[in-house]
């Protein structure tokens, strides 16, 4: 009738009651919590507090004395704390005798003003351990705040398209029935027609996103407290950025110490992060910052601190202002890590230069730009001089290039030349002599690292960081990092065995230092070893605690030792001759599977990797370097550790064990403090030399009786 057939009638009225009923049900499908940052930081602030009543409760309520009260009354009655008056009632108060009113509520007064002062100086640190219940709601006010950001637009998008829909549903209602089709128009009842066939087109598209976005927020929404804290061990580099973005109470170092005058002008510099897809801390952006304005910079950053981060945000603010040309030149040992982290932390082109394929890729990378990475061995293998000029040179893990007269420096210091701005980066500014970081700081600055050398700088600390501050820019954990669980480092002093004795008064009389430092595993009977055996016990007593262990070692004999001894819960071994992306496969097992160890080679384990899943470090004989250990440490205690972590140091009493102990402990010291507050100590010698060998190996041959064999090395 009038061109409206029953039929059509009856899928009009199905359609129409279909869009009705989807209009009924689609706020709850469409039901999506927001939480804006007001929302965080009142539960950053209950964080904060609990952790601030933690500390009032080791405060003797004497502090709250003063105006009269009587104090013995109060602790008599049980109020023993600051956090004992700060949870009782003003009427719970002034029933003590000799408490009244008036002096209940100054009480009380006086505890908050000491809890908010608390508050301000702690940090946000996430125990993943006992799991407190207001640190729970945070980092699930955090993880949903990720989670469902990316459903906002679709979210938007459905509502706008429900709501085309619902007109459409509107303009079929005049066809749903014999009588509305008789009094509506012709026009009307075409229209009508043509909604109807819209609506069965689109309601069933419609309908599946609804239910697309209903159980993706429902699942993101009911997450188990088991997921969430598990989902925080894997990322909890990135929620405490996100935390320390909204309260960067922890961060008051972020500046390194500079001048106040350079800090500020850093400070001024308008970071662009439209390419970046990373959440920086507030002292990544004052790195990045720093390099920007700077040009040519030293960054000294402690390991663990997220240099690369900074360096990749340096690189996406100039690439928006317009760069186009950025190289990466670092060891192979981190190849893999800057090619992961660059895409994944910004929206720049990423071209591996490296391997069969480098002169293609090194020209396509000149034609069409973005960050090349390579290594410090390919660079002198390009052909620099057809290659536009750098708008950042990065050069990771500077401290290769400390030798003026490597091939690998003379390389840098070519692309130096071709380099607009520059970057050197190090954990490790000097690692034997303290000169090393004044050479550095000569590959961008030769006047600057002339005046450094000046008798009148050199052996003046303070003029010798106001003289280098332009250039060098060091931030330690304990700056900025107060988040960190703890440290703790143990000493596991070894017996030896008959035959690790035995052994050991072998490599006396040959004279071998390096057969020394390998004693319990020279002789390799495992059973026997005495080092052996405690490492197998401190790796079984983290499997059962659900911790993952590294172990090191600087001899490759040993290294195959604690494979072998490890067996299934070792992971793989990690050694120089490990390709980098065999390394990268290891490590990632190491992470994700369930075995529990990791066994490395200090010298190659120890650079350049992220393995903070770890949370337990072995060392199966003490290092010549004390950046050695501190490197390999820092690979489990960096930002993104949620655990304490635990360093072990297997040790041999009544061995050159303890000789080199003893002097790694006491050097560690004077070029620790070197290096955090850039001071030029008056020192030149390498940490352990030939000299020191000699005199630890002399003072053992006299404690052990031993007669050294004649004309034997060392």
């Amino acid at each position: 009738m009038f061109g409206i057939s029953a039929e059509l009638r009856r899928r009009a009225r199905e359609v129409v009651a279909r869009t009705r009923e989807l209009e009924r049900t689609s706020p709850a499908m469409l039901e999506c919590p927001s939480y804006t940052n007001d929302t965080l930081m009142a539960d950053i602030n209950a964080v904060l507090g609990a952790r601030a009543t933690e500390l009032l409760a080791t405060i003797d309520v004497e502090a709250l004395a003063g105006g009269g009260v009587r104090m013995g009354e109060l602790t008599a009655a049980g109020f023993r704390t600051v956090a004992d008056v700060l949870a009782a009632s003003p009427a719970l108060l002034s029933q003590v005798p000799g408490v009244g009113e008036r002096s209940a509520e100054t009480l009380l007064r006086r505890a908050q003003a000491a809890h908010d002062e608390a508050m301000l100086g702690c940090a946000v640190h996430l125990d993943a351990e006992g799991r407190p219940a207001e640190q729970t709601a945070l980092l699930r006010s955090l993880y949903r705040q990720e989670h469902l950001q990316p459903v906002e637009q679709p979210i938007e998008v459905a509502r706008a398209w429900l709501g085309r829909l619902s007109q459409d549903a509107d303009q079929a209602t005049c066809i749903t029935g014999l009588v509305r089709t008789i009094v509506t128009s012709r026009e009307m009842r075409e229209r009508a027609a043509e909604a109807v066939t819209r609506l069965e087109s689109e309601l069933p598209l419609l309908t599946q996103k609804l239910d697309e976005i209903s159980l993706y927020v429902l699942g993101v929404i009911s997450v188990s407290t088991d997921e969430l804290w598990g989902h925080f061990e894997l990322h909890a580099a990135d929620y405490y950025a996100r935390i320390s973005a909204l309260a960067p109470v922890a961060e008051r170092e972020r500046t390194g110490r500079l001048p106040e005058g350079l800090a500020q002008q850093v400070d001024a510099v308008a970071l662009d992060t439209t390419l970046l897809r990373a959440t920086l801390r507030p002292y990544q952006v004052f790195g990045a910052q720093y390099a920007v304005l700077q040009e040519r910079t030293l960054i000294g950053d402690e390991m663990g601190l997220g240099k690369t981060v900074e360096a990749i945000a340096a690189m996406a603010h100039l690439a928006a202002q317009g760069g186009t040309h950025f190289m990466v030149v670092c060891p192979l040992s981190v190849l893999l890590n800057w090619e992961r982290e660059v895409p994944r932390h910004s929206a720049l082109r990423m071209m591996e230069v490296y391997g069969p394929d480098r002169d293609l890729e090194f020209v396509r990378w000149c034609k069409e730009g973005g960050v090349a990475i390579t290594t410090y061995e390919t660079t002198q293998r390009l052909p620099w001089d057809t290659a536009p000029k750098l708008d950042l040179l990065v050069v990771d893990e500077a401290h290769y290039v400390k030798n003026p007269e490597a091939k690998r420096t003379r390389a840098v210091v070519q692309l130096l030349g071709r380099s607009r701005r520059a970057m050197l980066m190090t954990g490790t500014p000097l690692e034997n002599r303290v000169g090393e970081m004044t050479a550095l700081v000569s590959l961008l600055d030769a006047p600057l690292a002339q005046e450094l050398m000046a008798a009148s700088v050199a052996h003046n600390p303070v003029a010798y960081r106001r003289v280098v501050a332009p250039r060098y820019l060091r931030r330690t954990r304990e700056d900025v990092l107060a988040e960190l669980p703890s440290k703790v480092e143990k000493t596991d002093w070894c017996v030896m065995s008959d035959a690790d004795r035995n052994d050991y008064l072998e490599a006396l009389r040959t004279g071998s230092f390096a057969d020394l430092r390998r004693v319990g595993w020279r002789h390799g009977q495992l059973q026997e070893s005495a080092k052996a055996v405690r490492l197998r016990e401190l790796v079984a007593e983290a499997r059962s605690s659900g911790r993952k262990v590294l172990v090191y070692t600087y001899f490759l004999s040993t290294l195959s030792l604690v494979g072998q001894l490890l067996g299934d819960d070792c992971a793989g071994m990690i050694s120089g001759s490990v390709s980098a992306a065999e390394r990268q496969r290891i490590m990632d097992e190491f992470v994700e599977g369930d075995r529990c160890a990791l066994a490395c080679q200090v010298t190659s384990g120890g650079q350049g990797v992220n393995l903070q899943a770890a949370s337990v470090v072995i060392f199966c004989e003490p290092q010549l370097k004390p950046s050695a250990e501190e490197q390999a440490v820092a690979r489990a205690y960096r930002m993104g550790q949620v655990r304490t972590v635990v360093v072990h140091r297997l040790l041999m009493a009544d061995t050159v064990d303890e000789r080199i102990d003893e002097t790694l402990r006491a050097k560690a010291a004077v070029f620790g403090e070197y290096a955090q507050r850039s001071e030029m100590a008056e020192r030149a010698q390498d940490v352990v030399d030939q000299r020191t060998v000699r005199k630890i190996v002399a003072a053992e041959l006299a404690r052990h009786g031993v007669e050294r064999e004649a004309q034997q090395p060392l």
